[in-house]
């Protein structure tokens, strides 16, 4: 099944959810993460604040996934204006939003109630408002997508209650920013797809090394991976996605490959090929190299 939290992991690592089903399980590690728990344990107070400030809702937080699927659907037909923790599912997709709020026409919106901001980048001294996050805009999707089919939305949209009970509206249809191509919906379709393709082991890819992962529980496996494989990102702040692209354009996979790199030939390149090593530039390059041959 897809799910909410099978797509968070997969905005956050792409590697974790094949390596969840794959992986050496003897090397995951299985005591819960003392910060994971204290960001779990913070979101569910924070959960509990809101919901006290509802009023009267319809709680479908208990009983089996199918009973609260079936008890869901009827108080949709029914029209109850506020559900809580009802349960969607829809062929291989399944969603627990948090609240399904009726709106006016008779449809339902998805809300996610979130111990963090609504959106990134919020600078409210320079008034800037900052853009969706990923790992809600995605997961706000897959909401949608099965009320679409059951009937139930009419507009690709929802909100995110946040650490400050501010309710952020979430457009799902609009584009993710000025330098992005795609609308958030095509960042979740590329996401449930390739989640899909995973899951069935369909297409692999390769652990990378990044600062989220010290709260993964398969980060000493992961590690150990890429220092064994002498991986790109085991450098300083070469994270996946220039280990990827440079893997991809430069057939370069090892750190002393990279250390043997002609900098001035790439930059040619790449003054006569625009969509080469796109996003890394030639002082970047020249850094990245510096710290290899430290390593």
């Amino acid at each position: 099944m897809i799910t909410a939290s099978l797509l968070y992991n997969y905005i956050q690592c792409p590697h974790r959810i094949w390596r969840d089903r794959y992986g050496p399980q003897e090397e995951k590690i299985q005591e819960t993460n003392p910060f994971v728990q204290l960001l779990w344990d913070r979101g569910v107070q924070h959960e509990n604040k809101i919901i006290k400030t509802l009023g009267e809702f319809i709680d479908l937080s208990k009983g089996s996934i199918e009973h609260r699927f079936e008890r869901t659907l009827e108080e949709l037909k029914k029209g109850s204006p506020l559900i809580y923790q009802g349960v969607l599912k829809h062929k291989n997709l399944l969603g627990i939003p948090d609240l399904l709020k009726k709106l006016p026409d008779g449809s339902y919106l998805p809300v996610d109630i979130k111990s963090g901001r609504g959106f990134e980048g919020v600078d409210e001294e320079a008034g800037e408002e900052g853009k969706p996050k990923k790992h809600y805009a995605v997961q706000l999707c897959l909401y949608v997508e099965i009320l679409e089919a059951l009937g139930f939305a009419h507009e690709r949209k929802g909100v995110v209650i946040d650490i400050l009970g501010d309710e952020v509206e979430y457009l799902l249809e609009e584009p993710q920013g000025k330098k992005t191509a795609g609308t958030w919906w095509d960042l979740y379709e590329d996401a449930k797809n390739n989640a899909s393709k995973l899951i069935e082991n369909h297409i692999q890819n390769k652990p990378a090394l990044a600062g989220i992962c010290k709260l993964c529980p398969w980060y000493t496996s992961c590690k150990n991976w890429c220092h064994n494989h002498h991986d790109l990102t085991t450098i300083f702040y070469l994270g996946r996605s220039k280990r990827d692209t440079i893997n991809n354009d430069l057939r370069i996979e090892r750190l002393e490959e990279f250390n043997r790199l002609d900098v001035e030939k790439v930059g040619s390149q790449k003054k006569a090929d625009k969509n080469f090593l796109r996003g890394i530039g030639e002082p970047t390059l020249i850094k990245l190299k510096r710290r290899a041959k430290i390593m």
